[in-house]
């Protein structure tokens, strides 16, 4: 029986990896600097056309994200997302509080999109370079959600943390992460993850693999070394890539 399990094991995990080690070469060569520049790249032409089923997932999402940021926090009366989009995150806040600022930055130009729709809502085309030019403690709730998992360079990484938790008196990030992974887990299975950090305990559906432009950061040695009081909990987004492993880090 086991040798009948290793060679079911190699037939199928075996062609998986041969499969997908032209993507991982090509990762591996190419310098973090040019890597930055064609996410900034994609994300700038991405055009935000969701179907029916993707809009009611992106919509459950922004739910969650309300629900974890009122319920603790009454009063708000500026909120920030870094890396909004086309807005999904923040239509919630703009729907139940219409008298509070709401501001979001993106490189993408789908973040003017609500304009039209809320006058007190402002989109902002920019990058992490407008967050230094914004006062300190300027928002009450400054959040971000799925932005810093894209981004190759971790030192921008960082710097971005840094800037956000100045400029709010209360951070929410909605990013992955996975003990003891830190860094470009982009085109691998989970399980070469696994062997790569020679991890103790299994990733969950192991047998997925991580799609383009992932990064798993140590947000939690991060906010540490910051000095940083944070809470941390569960908070899937879906199944698929780094989904399963986002979590809720509360910054105060």
């Amino acid at each position: 029986m086991k040798l009948l399990a290793k060679k079911i094991y190699f037939k199928t995990f075996g062609y998986r990896f041969e499969r997908n080690f032209l993507e991982l070469f090509f990762n591996l060569i190419t310098p973090n600097y040019f890597k930055t520049i064609l996410a900034i790249l994609y994300w700038k032409k991405l055009d935000f056309k969701l179907s029916e089923e993707e809009a009611n997932s992106h919509k459950s999402k922004a739910e969650k994200i309300f629900k974890n940021i009122t319920i603790n926090n009454n009063n708000i009366s500026r909120i920030l997302e870094f890396g909004g989009s086309y807005g999904i995150n923040l239509e919630p806040f703009l729907e139940k509080f219409t008298d509070i600022e709401v501001i979001s930055i993106d490189t993408n130009n789908s973040v003017k999109r609500l304009e039209k729709k809320y006058e007190n809502y402002e989109g902002i085309i920019g990058s992490d370079n407008i967050l230094r030019d914004i006062p300190n403690l300027k928002y009450d709730i400054a959040f971000c959600c799925s932005v810093l998992d894209h981004i190759p360079d971790e030192k921008k990484v960082i710097s971005i943390i840094q800037q956000l938790t100045r400029i709010a008196k209360k951070v929410y990030l909605f990013e992955p992460f996975l003990e003891g992974v830190c860094g470009d887990v982009s085109y691998f299975y989970r399980i070469q993850i696994e062997e790569k950090y020679k991890l103790k305990y299994k990733i969950e559906d192991n047998y997925k693999k991580f799609s383009k432009n992932s990064y798993l950061w140590n947000y939690d040695l991060y906010l540490e070394n910051l000095n940083l009081p944070f809470k941390k909990n569960s908070f899937k987004l879906h199944k698929s890539s780094l989904g399963p492993f986002y979590k809720c880090y509360e910054i105060n």
